[in-house]
Parts: structure tokens; C-alpha cells; sequence
């Protein structure tokens, strides 16, 4: 250590570092450790190696050997980090805008509170520990923008997060020694301290002037971004310490400075206004929707309008405006319990739709807003409608898919009779220019200069259905919401129901090649499948046809997911789900589905799986393979009936080919999707009566196949990070068809050299009894893991017992 204070600044230096880099591994014995600790503080006083003397104390700080001794080691930290020489450096280098003294001494003090955060709580009136709290504060302060000017003030962040965590629990806050004095000192001063702390957050997140602003490199705008975020953490741990202090403290701060600014000409600042207005939205996940003290005062009509003007004035960035959207959103819960409150926060998220740089923060709150609200909002929907399109031209693009959501999530909330004709002039406003645009690509004979167009029209379509879905109960709901059932189409709807069909084939059609634009329409489709709309009740046949052609002349996963959900929203209208669908594998929709779907089902599987005779077409298409793979398993569940009726030995051809091949795949995601449906195709034998003749006809004819398939992947074919996978199905065929696992394994492994030559006769035997000999996931899962090692020559680091 004499080293350490040679006058030779290089010696110094390598004595410091070989110093630090013993105590990082371990090599100093503890009772040293502590002996270099005092030795090493007191060398801080030095300005001579202040950093690396620093980062040597740091290290020790940080061994996890001193726990045991962490009231001594505590004891000698804070003597020396707090001493008045240290508070001296520190204040003065604050003052000098000294970075990398701060940026030390922060770490110090950081990781002595990190790695003690008891001892401080316990200790919490000690002067010492007082001194060392003030300090971390002082520390957060230091001037400039963080990730900008400076990288210091989030460095006790961490320290914060465990204090208030640790100071929650009061067995370690209050001793039961502790007199009523005592008590009220300790509660007074963590309040106090997580005050200092709000008011630093507070003045952290603070953006700079929109001229400041402006100048900032995107990434220099990301870094500082990231901070805020990390700030909104660190107050919503002061929240969780003063809880409606902390919104009182704020609000009435943001109140003062909006009346000040207000009334008085300008020009003025609302930066610190738009990080008050943050503060207050970083609380939310923690407010209670029935808090009527404090938000109130904030969301008053007078206030918001106050704030509006000032927007309008002094905000040339939207910065302020777009957090106080982002406020009203976060809070839309809160609002849908305090509706005397809606009429304002509504009217200023509307007179923020046309303002260029607020539109898609102000869609974005209309959108939660109205998912919240959807039932007080209803009974007003047609002004809400009137207001949303009279705006809606004036807005941005982006955002006008956002407001058609929120439009039809209002509409949603009607009863069906008053809901359809609104989302039909929604729908038709939507229809009507989407088949000028189709018009217009068709006639100038180039689609591929209409096709931001249309996308655009269909993500306007996706929207208004992805609003118009049944969604959960509103906590604004004053009678129960469930999902009603789907009524037949009117003529209206009839009618419309048509045009969109064949324009969304028109669409598919004309850019066929273009899988944005083919996946986009197949995404318009599911939405409307998803939704209460019975547009497309009546286009089955034509629509089904169309998605069948696109499959045989190129399957694509979209396409395929499409016609999983199609099939089941065409059941779910024809028949109901009541006439044993669901999750039982029944009959799904009744004949007249039936009679639609075989043929689909029968196409479809004729298509994709003459193509998956070729390993390297499912290798070179693994999402193909797991949608079609989806699209057999939800056959299976909601149109049992339908697979029962297709030929024998047609779907026996099917499900073997898929299994069969996929377990020989190549590719991750591939063989991984094939396992998975093995597996629950394998359950639903047991689980849907209706398909049990299918599982069972399949087993008969491939089940030895199949079991001796798994097997070979386990010896060698597949990744052994493919065992716990392989296991799965496996599974469920020895506790579900116990018998024909016992003879298949046998079988199977009765065969010299398989399915590894490492195997020995004892070693098959004993992996046999464990696999039939238990019933538990875990016991099965470690005897295959077990008997994949073996295979691959691999000694297990904890081997299991079969």
C-alpha cells in the first residue's frame, strides 16, 4: 500500500490499479481488506490519483465478503466519505462543474448505500448516515442535462429504488425500543428526504428551451429521453413514500406556475410546467382512481383551458401539450370514475387532433380515453362522431386510424340496433375512397404507385373493426357488458358487406405479389372475423374461394391464419358455438358450416401438404408450416365435425405427412410447431370425443412411425435443446395410450444400433421403465434429457435417475 502514496505518479498509478484489480478477485483476506479500506480513504483527501484512489475503495465497497462485518465496514465508510474535508470537495466541485470528482464521490456514497441499505435504514437518525443521504442528494443535483452536459445524477438511482423499498419495511425503520418521539423523527425525515428528492426529479426532467432543443442530435434526444423515463421510476418510489403528498406537492406547484404565466404577457417558459405535468403522469400506475382531492384541480375546465393558451402561445414544439395528452390518456381510468371531469379532458384532446406535432399523442389519448369511457361516451355518440370527423381531415394520416378506433370503440358500446348503421357510415366512408384508389391503380396500369395509398385504407379499415371487437368490461359500465351474440346482416349491411368484400379481393388480387399488401388484407379480414360486425356473413362462399385459390397457387402464412379465423367467424354466425364447438372439438356451426368448411379443409390440405412433401420447402418456409399447423389445431377444437367427415384416409395422409416430416425438420420454429401440435393433438384424443376417431385412426396406422421418429431425434437427429421439446409429446403418449407407448418403445428399441450406438440393452430397458414408470412432467423430462445425453456421448453435469 506504501506505494500508493509513492511521489512517482506512474508508480502510483500501476500500484493503485494492481490494487484494485486483487480486491476485485478476491486475493486480499478480509481482515486486510479492512486495513486497506481506512488506509485507501484516507488517501482520498489527497487531490493527487483522487479518481483511482476512488475506484480502488469502490471495489472494496462492493465484496460481498464484508456483509458479515457490515456494521464495522459501514462505521469506518461514513467516517471518512462524509467528513467535512470530503463534504468541502464535494460542494466545491458541484460548484466548479467538476464531472469527474462528482461522478466518484457519487459512486462511493452509491455503492456504500447499495450493498447497506439495512444499516442505513436502521441507522436512519445517525448523523453520519444523515450526512452521507444529503450528499446522494447533492450529488443528483449537479447542473447541466444529463447525457448531454452530464452522465452523474442518475448514478444513485439504484440506491433510491432500495431505500424506499427497504424503508417499507418497518421492522427494520421502527425498533421496538423506539419512543413515540423517535417514531415521528424517523417518519419526518424519510418524508423530508423523499421531498428533496421529488423537487430534484422534478427539475431533472426538465426539457431544455425549444432553441436548445432544436439543436440536439436524435440520439442526443433518445439518451435524454431514456433518463426521463428513468426519472418517471425514480418518482414513482418518492409516490410510493408520500403518496397523495407527492401529487399535492406537484400539482400545486404546476398550478402556481400555469396562474403566474397566465396572467402575465408573455414571452414565457413552460418547460417547467411540462415537467410538473410528468411528474404527475409518472404517478398514475400508482393513484387510486378514487384520489378526489388533488387531480381534480387539474383537470378542471379553467385549467386545462389556461394550459391550452399557453400551448398555444408558448409551445412551439408541442412539447407541453403532448405531455399533457399523454397525462389525460394515463389517467383515462381515473377519468371514467370521475365523469364530471370528461367533458373538459375530452374537449382539449379535440383541439389537439389538428395541431401537426400533437396529432398522434392526442389519437393515442382519444383512443384510451374512449376504451375507458366507451359507456358514458355512448350516450353522446353522435357528437362524439360529428366531432372526431369534422376534425379528421385536418389531422395527420397516421393519426386517423387511431381516431376510426376510438370512433368505433364508442359505437361498440351500443346496442346493436343503434350500432350498426353508425359503424356501416363509417365502414362506408372508408369503402367508398379505398375503391377509388382500386379504380385508379387499375386504371393507370402502375398498382405499385397506389400502394401507400392503400395501405393507408386498410389500416383505416383494420382499425374502425379492431374497435368495433367485444372487449372487457368498462370500470365506466354502470350494467354488466358481455359479448352479445352476432346478428344476421341487415339488407344495409348485406349490401356493404358485398362491396367490401369484393373490394378486399379487388385489393388481394391486383398487388397478389406484394406480401405487405395481401398480409393487410388478410389482417382486415381477421378484424372483422374478431368483431361484432356481420359484414361478411353472407360473402362465405366467395370469400372462402378466393382465400382457397390464393393457397393453392401459393400458401402464405397470412392467408392461412385468415382462413382459420374466417372458418370459425362463418360458424360462429351460422351456428353458434352452443351445438358443441369451443374447446371440445364439436360440430362448430351447425350443417350448413360443415358443408362450407370440408371443402375448404380438404383444398387447403391438399395444397400446403403436396408442397411439404419436400423437406426443404418446409425448412425454407417455417411460417408457412406453423400456420398451416394452427390452422389444423383449430379444425381439430371448433369444427371437429368437419374433419370427421373428410375421407379416412385422406386426413390419416394429412396428419402422418405433417408429423412425420416436421419431426425431420431442420428448422427451429418448424420442428418446434410440429412438437407442439403433436402434443396436443395427441391430448385431444382424451380431451374432444368428437375428434377421438381421428387421433385413434392416426395412431393406428403411424403410431409405432411416430414413436420411433421421436426417438431418432432424441439419438442424435435434433439438437439435444430439443430434448425437453421431443419430451412433451412423448409424453402424452405414454400417459395417455400407455399400452401402445410400451409396445412402440420396445419395438423400437429392440432394433440393433438405435437410435444410438452408445446405447446398451440395459440402457434401452432402464429408459423404458422410467418413461412408463411415472406420471410426473419433471421425472419423464429428466429421463429423456437423461437418454439423449447417452445417445450423444454426453456425461450429464447432475445426471438423472431413471
Amino acid at each position: 500500500m506504501g506505494l500508493c502514496s509513492h511521489p512517482d505518479a506512474s508508480v502510483r498509478k500501476l500500484a493503485v490499479r494492481s490494487l484494485a484489480a486483487w480486491v476485485q478477485h478476491g486475493s486480499i483476506p478480509v481482515d486486510n481488506l479492512m486495513s486497506v479500506l481506512r488506509h485507501m480513504l484516507g488517501q482520498l483527501d489527497s487531490v493527487l490519483d483522487f479518481d483511482a484512489t476512488a475506484d480502488v475503495v469502490i471495489e472494496i465497497l462492493g465484496d460481498k465478503r464484508l456483509r458479515r462485518v457490515e456494521d464495522t465496514v459501514c462505521k469506518i465508510a461514513l467516517s471518512g466519505l462524509t467528513s467535512p474535508p470530503m463534504r468541502s470537495k464535494l460542494r466545491e466541485a458541484i460548484a466548479d462543474e467538476d464531472e469527474p470528482t462528482v461522478r466518484s464521490i457519487s459512486k462511493l456514497l452509491a455503492e456504500l448505500g447499495e450493498n447497506n441499505t439495512e444499516f442505513f435504514v436502521r441507522h436512519l437518525l445517525s448523523q453520519p448516515v444523515q450526512d452521507c443521504l444529503d450528499m446522494l442528494l447533492e450529488t443528483a443535483s449537479f447542473p447541466g442535462y444529463y447525457g448531454v452536459d452530464q452522465d452523474v445524477t442518475e448514478l444513485s438511482f439504484y440506491f433510491w429504488f432500495l431505500f424506499e423499498e427497504t424503508c417499507r419495511d418497518t421492522s427494520l425503520l421502527f425498533s421496538p425500543a423506539d419512543t413515540p418521539e423517535t417514531h415521528a423523527s424517523k417518519t419526518a425525515f424519510v418524508a423530508r428526504l423523499f421531498e428533496r428528492l421529488l423537487e430534484n426529479l422534478c427539475a431533472q426532467v426538465r426539457l431544455p428551451p425549444p432553441s436548445v432543443w432544436s439543436t440536439w442530435k436524435p440520439d442526443t434526444r433518445d439518451r435524454f429521453r431514456v433518463h426521463r423515463r428513468e426519472c418517471a421510476d425514480a418518482l414513482l418510489h418518492c409516490f410510493y413514500t408520500l403518496q397523495d403528498r407527492a401529487l399535492q406537492l406537484v400539482i400545486d406547484a404546476l398550478l402556481q406556475s400555469v396562474a403566474q404565466k397566465s396572467g402575465s404577457p408573455g414571452p414565457h417558459d413552460v418547460v417547467d410546467i411540462e415537467a410538473l405535468v410528468f411528474a404527475v403522469k409518472a404517478f398514475h400506475e400508482s393513484v387510486d382512481v378514487s384520489e378526489a382531492t388533488h387531480l381534480v384541480r387539474l383537470v378542471q375546465v379553467q385549467t386545462l383551458q389556461s394550459i391550452d393558451a399557453l400551448c398555444r402561445d408558448w409551445d412551439p414544439m408541442s412539447q407541453l401539450r403532448n405531455t399533457v395528452l399523454a397525462f389525460l390518456g394515463s389517467y383515462a381510468e381515473w377519468l371514467a370514475q370521475h365523469l364530471e371531469y370528461l367533458s373538459s379532458s375530452f374537449d382539449f384532446v379535440l383541439a389537439s387532433l389538428t395541431n401537426r406535432l400533437a396529432s398522434m399523442a392526442a389519437a393515442s389519448a382519444l383512443c384510451e380515453i374512449c376504451d375507458s369511457c366507451r359507456i358514458s361516451l355512448a350516450s353522446h355518440a353522435d357528437q362524439v362522431i360529428n366531432a372526431c370527423l369534422a376534425v379528421l381531415p385536418a389531422t395527420e394520416p397516421a393519426a386517423r386510424g387511431k381516431i376510426i378506433q376510438s370512433l368505433a370503440t364508442v359505437i361498440q358500446a351500443l346496442p346493436p340496433d343503434a350500432a350498426s348503421p353508425r359503424l356501416g357510415m363509417v365502414v362506408r366512408g372508408i369503402l367508398d375512397e379505398t375503391r377509388a384508389i382500386v379504380h385508379q391503380a387499375e386504371s393507370s396500369g402502375d398498382p405499385a404507385s397506389h400502394k401507400a395509398a392503400i395501405l393507408v385504407q386498410l389500416g383505416y379499415l383494420k382499425s374502425c373493426c379492431r374497435g368495433a371487437s367485444p372487449v372487457g368490461v368498462s370500470v365506466a359500465a354502470l350494467v354488466d357488458l358481455v359479448d352479445p351474440p352476432h346478428m344476421p346482416a341487415t339488407p344495409d349491411e348485406a349490401v356493404l358487406g358485398a362491396d367490401l368484400s369484393q373490394t378486399l379481393q379487388s385489393i388481394a388480387a391486383l398487388w397478389s405479389a406484394d406480401d405487405e399488401t395481401v398480409s393487410a388484407v388478410c389482417q382486415v379480414v381477421n378484424e372483422i372475423s374478431r368483431s361484432r360486425l356481420s359484414l361478411l356473413a353472407a360473402e362465405g362462399d366467395g370469400l372462402l374461394g378466393f382465400f382457397v385459390t390464393a393457397v393453392r397457387s401459393e400458401p402464405r402464412a397470412c392467408v392461412l391464419k385468415t382462413l382459420a379465423v374466417y372458418s370459425e367467424y362463418l360458424s360462429t354466425l351460422e351456428g353458434g358455438l352452443g351445438s358443441g364447438g369451443g374447446s371440445g372439438g364439436g360440430s362448430g356451426g351447425g350443417r350448413l358450416a360443415d358443408a362450407r368448411l370440408g371443402p375448404v379443409f380438404v383444398d387447403v390440405c391438399n395444397s400446403v401438404v403436396g408442397r411439404f412433401a419436400s423437406l426443404s420447402y418446409m425448412e425454407d418456409n417455417p411460417d408457412v408450416v406453423h400456420e398451416f399447423l394452427k390452422f389444423l389445431h383449430k379444425y381439430m377444437t371448433q369444427h371437429g365435425a368437419v374433419i370427421v367427415s373428410v375421407d379416412p384416409a385422406f386426413r390419416q395422409s394429412v396428419f402422418s405427412t405433417v408429423f412425420m416430416h416436421g419431426i425431420e425438420l431442420q428448422e427451429r420454429l418448424a420442428v418446434t410447431a410440429t412438437l407442439e401440435f403433436l402434443r396436443d393433438f395427441l391430448g385431444l384424443g382424451h380431451e374432444a370425443s368428437v375428434v377421438a376417431s381421428v387421433v385413434n385412426g392416426v395412431l393406428a396406422s403411424t403410431g409405432v412411425q411416430l414413436i420411433r421418429s421421436l426417438l431418432q431425434a432424441l439419438g442424435g437427429r435434433q439438437p439435444r435443446s430439443l430434448a425437453d421439446k421431443i419430451a412433451e409429446p412423448l409424453f402424452q403418449f405414454v400417459t395417455k395410450y400407455p399400452t401402445e407407448a410400451r409396445q412402440g418403445l420396445s419395438e423400437c428399441l429392440a432394433v440393433p444400433g438405435f437410435p444410438s450406438a452408445r446405447l446398451t440393452d440395459a440402457d434401452k430397458a432402464d429408459f423404458i421403465k422410467a418413461c412408463t414408470g411415472t406420471r410426473r412432467m419433471k421425472a419423464f423430462r429428466d429421463s429423456v434429457q437423461a437418454f439423449a445425453a447417452k445417445c450423444w456421448g454426453v456425461t450429464l453435469s447432475m445426471s438423472s435417475k431413471w
